[in-house]
């Protein structure tokens, strides 16, 4: 739209955005020519969000992942699952879970 000639009040109307937060959007990601490139923008914001994503206690490859998969196999809620575990790993954290992170790490 900004090629086109479109004002930054007219984009940030059509994205439903404020027009500052166009305004940076562009200005952070502006090529050597000077154009607003929106794939690298997006590769770039993938790039730093995975530089800052911190790696789940239930992610995938990790062991208390399969614990858990194994208890929802069995019928187990995710609250029955997080309260055993509390229970049983009273004095670790690395091996304690809350019921919502099994729900975002499974059913989301």
């Amino acid at each position: 739209m900004k090629r086109k000639g479109s004002t930054l009040r007219a984009v940030a109307r059509a994205l439903n955005r404020s027009p500052s937060s166009i305004s940076r959007e562009l200005k952070r990601h502006r090529t050597e020519g000077q154009f607003y490139e929106p794939e690298a923008a997006g590769d770039r914001g993938r790039e730093k969000w995975l530089q800052r994503r911190r790696m789940s206690k239930l992610d995938v490859h990790t062991v208390l992942f399969g614990v858990v998969r194994h208890f929802l196999r069995g019928d187990w809620s995710p609250e029955e699952i997080a309260g055993t575990l509390n229970n049983r790993y009273a004095d670790d954290l690395e091996k304690r879970v809350s019921h919502e992170t099994i729900y975002n790490a499974f059913f989301n």
